[in-house]
């Protein structure tokens, strides 16, 4: 379950200053606009369900090794690791989500201004980032 977040200010607030600069609505398409902007391509990362357990105990016998822990359990510490990287990787999945459903609510609003969705998502993102203060 997504924790919304009053993200309305956001989304007002750009889209009161489109319509108050009187800008016209974005003509060009998403992929030109990537193109011919200095905007960070969007980063996917993609790994297995097996590549993320390798990284587990690689991560746990670096650990012991490392005499940065001590412990009797390695498997119940694999799997506690396993557990904590997973949920990192789909940190950024779950602010995705929940991005889109804030901009679902003002999809009409951003239709009747010609707001651009890729830069509203981007912005609305680096909102919720520095709210839940993640990392990505």
């Amino acid at each position: 379950m997504a924790v919304m977040v009053d993200q309305s200010s956001v989304v007002r607030r750009w889209l009161s200053w489109r319509t108050t600069n009187d800008q016209r609505p974005a003509t060009i398409s998403p992929v030109l606009h990537c193109l011919f902007h200095d905007e960070p391509p969007i980063r996917t990362m993609l790994l297995s369900k097996e590549y993320v357990g390798y990284l587990a105990r690689e991560v746990t016998k670096k650990l012991i090794a490392g005499k940065f822990i001590e412990t009797k359990a390695v498997a119940a510490v694999t799997e506690k690791v396993h557990a904590g990287i997973l949920d990192e990787f789909s940190l950024e999945d779950r602010i995705n989500d929940e991005v889109r459903v804030i901009l679902e609510a003002y999809s009409a609003e951003m239709q009747k201004t010609g707001a651009n969705y890729q830069e509203m998502f981007r912005k609305v993102k680096n909102e919720l980032v520095r709210k839940y203060k993640a990392v990505l």
